[in-house]
C-alpha cells in the first residue's frame, strides 16, 4: 500500500495535533514523526530482541524519514501497527491504524 506520511495527525474536533519539534517549537503532528517516533522506541519488551529486528525497523523508519509517500508491504504495515499500538495511547492509536488502513 502507498501511505501518505506528510499527513498531519487531527484531534476528534478537527483541529491538528500538536507535537515538539525538537528545537523548543510547537508544530503540528504529522504521521511520518509518530510513526518513526512507534519504530525507534526502546521499549521494555525489547531487551532480548535480535539485533537484527532493531536495524530492520531503523531501516524501515529511514525510508519513512526520506520520503512523503512510502510503499509499504502488508508484514511493514503490520509491524507499524504494533509499534504504534504500544507506544501511544488509544485515540492517537485509533487515529494513526484508520489512516493505515484507509478510513
Amino acid at each position: 500500500m502507498k501511505l501518505l506520511v506528510s499527513q498531519v495527525l487531527k484531534q476528534r474536533d478537527g483541529t491538528p495535533m500538536k507535537d515538539g519539534d525538537g528545537k523548543g517549537e510547537i508544530v503540528d503532528a504529522n504521521l511520518r514523526t509518530a510513526i518513526i517516533n512507534a519504530l525507534e522506541a526502546s521499549l521494555e519488551i525489547d531487551k532480548n530482541e535480535q539485533p537484527i529486528k532493531k536495524y530492520e525497523r531503523s531501516k524501515l523508519a529511514d525510508r519513512i524519514y526520506e520520503n512523503d509517500e512510502v510503499e509499504l508491504s502488508i508484514e511493514e504495515v503490520a509491524l507499524i501497527k504494533d509499534r504504534v499500538g504500544k507506544v501511544f495511547g488509544s485515540y492517537v492509536v485509533k487515529v494513526i491504524w484508520d489512516l493505515l488502513e484507509e478510513k
